[in-house]
């Protein structure tokens, strides 16, 4: 702004981008500014991401975690996704989609890992933590079953698959959940469950797993065969002796689950007082399972019947028979009955005040190998 001699008059002087202002011009530039950010962004977008001209082909994924509890939810650290590209290159990337994770319901789960295009499943499993409480068994991995004891021969290899088991005997607060019922002759809290029949460990197995949303491996309570669901089962004997053997990587083929010395694993004739004991207050074995040897005797799935020398993977024991197997030996038992490859049998339909049971489930994926 200036004064001219003898006026009054003031003079401003505007700026250029105020004297051409109409609604035209400044449509013109609020296009023409929205082109070059587009532009920005894309340069910036391409280089940063070098594969976004490629077109994608297939991807990998791979799990880093597969167990999840109710509640929780999966995160991009879950899995790795490598993507091969049309000009046969790869890459790890980010920005891919997993659809299908309900974290409310427990058991299997099948998702969808979707980016590019490409698509690919991921099985995951949502764990329920109430009632039973598991450890896991990695399978993959010889071992040899058996002795050279009468009963127990010949030495034969065995391989198993991935599965938990129940850390603890069932104990009859756990029992009575799920079935509504004590059959146990000497009542306690956690005191395993007695008195039960093989038809008896069956049911509750099957009742558990649908209260749990599982899906039950048996289907009905005198099953001559079952399933790789994802529900509560008895253990095979090959994976009840391979468990208590310590199964792969922990030290393990004690003589009985978890050490050389009965006394520090095991409730027996000579230190339980010829009583039944409560769950877990012996050390547990090399995998965290308790009471493997001693306190009481466990069903296992199979009818009784001859070993052979044959190398077997996941055997589920003869087609019939007349007795079913136990394992473990109970509180009365001499120190040679507690023996991890110790094996006894019962009538199905019978009951005892010296046996009870524990479960297993199948663990998906069940063929993981082994890594030493």
């Amino acid at each position: 702004m200036r004064n001219d001699e003898g006026s009054n008059e003031q003079l401003f002087i505007t700026p250029y981008f105020l004297l051409v202002y109409d609604e035209e011009s400044c449509m013109k530039r609020v296009v023409f500014i929205g082109i070059i950010a587009m532009v920005i962004i894309f340069c910036f977008a391409a280089c940063s991401n070098p594969n976004s001209s490629k077109t994608v082909e297939s991807i990998a994924v791979k799990p880093i975690k597969i167990e999840y509890k109710v509640g929780e939810k999966i995160n991009s650290n879950d899995v790795i996704v490598t993507a091969t590209y049309d000009d046969g290159s790869t890459g790890t990337v980010t920005g891919y989609k997993i659809t299908g994770f309900n974290n409310k319901k427990t058991g299997l789960q099948l998702l969808t890992v979707s980016y590019g295009g490409s698509y690919e499943e991921l099985r995951v499993t949502v764990l329920n933590n109430n009632l039973v409480k598991m450890a896991e068994v990695l399978g993959g991995k010889l071992f040899t079953m058996g002795t050279e004891l009468p009963d127990e021969s010949p030495e034969h290899q065995v391989i198993v698959t991935c599965f938990y088991m129940g850390k603890y005997q069932v104990t009859q607060t756990e029992y009575q959940a799920v079935m509504g019922n004590n059959p146990s002759a000497v009542k306690g809290i956690n005191l395993p469950v007695t008195n039960v029949s093989w038809y008896d460990a069956v049911e509750f197995c099957n009742k558990l797993s649908v209260m749990e949303g599982l899906t039950p491996p048996y289907t009905n309570t005198s099953p001559s065969t079952f399933t790789s669901a994802d529900g509560y089962r008895l253990a095979t004997e090959a994976e009840w002796e391979y468990a208590a053997k310590g199964g792969p990587g922990s030290p393990g083929n004690f003589t009985y689950s978890g050490s050389n010395i009965p006394n520090d694993v095991a409730w027996f004739n000579n230190n339980s007082g010829n009583t039944i004991r409560p769950v877990g207050t012996k050390i547990p074995n090399g995998l965290g399972i308790y009471d493997m040897s001693g306190n009481v005797s466990e069903w296992c799935w199979d009818w009784h019947g001859t070993y052979t020398t044959t190398p077997m993977g996941n055997p589920k024991g003869p087609g019939d028979g007349i007795n079913r197997i136990t394992r473990g030996g109970n509180y009365s038992s001499s120190e040679n009955n507690i023996r991890s490859a110790n094996r006894e049998k019962s009538v199905p339909g019978s009951t005892s005040d010296v046996v009870g049971f524990r479960v297993v489930r199948t663990r998906f994926p069940e063929y993981a190998p082994y890594i030493p």
